[in-house]
Order: structure tokens, then C-alpha cells, then sequence
């Protein structure tokens, strides 16, 4: 999946989560200090990326995630299935 694709899937299932409209949301918003989700929000947000896309982040790299382009990067970035 390209990497606008793998953005645009992101940002509705980002808007989804939070039950804000897509336009709302942009790919360098923060998870935490733009869109206020908490690590039990990330998780399910994460949870929801592994149903929707069928792609997982590893737990190490979860740190290194601050933004939907982050999470996007570390989804295209993945060896994972």
C-alpha cells in the first residue's frame, strides 16, 4: 500500500475512534497533545490498525510513535503481514 493510501486509511480509522469528522484530521497531528487520546485509546487505536489493515507495530517501536504519519511510517516500515 502506497504511502498517502496507507495515511488516508489511518485518518479514518483515527476519526472513527475519536467520533471526529476526517476533515478534522491531518497526518501531523500529535496522538497525545493534538487529538488528547490516552495509552488506553492508543491501544485500541492500534487494535482497530491490526483489524482494519491487517498490519501490527511491534511493541518496541511504540515509543517512536507521536503522530498518525508516525504510526503511517512504521506501518509501510514493517516486515510484518
Amino acid at each position: 500500500m502506497s504511502t498517502s493510501k496507507t495515511v488516508e486509511k489511518l485518518v479514518v480509522i483515527v476519526a472513527k475512534q475519536l467520533g471526529k469528522p476526517v476533515g478534522e484530521i491531518s497526518p501531523g497531528m500529535s496522538l497525545t497533545n493534538d487529538l488528547s487520546m490516552d495509552s488506553v485509546q492508543i491501544m485500541s487505536l492500534l487494535t482497530a490498525i491490526d483489524s482494519k489493515m491487517n498490519k501490527t507495530i511491534a511493541y518496541d517501536k511504540y515509543e517512536e510513535i507521536d503522530t498518525i504519519q508516525d504510526v503511517a511510517d512504521n506501518l509501510i516500515n514493517s516486515t510484518d503481514i
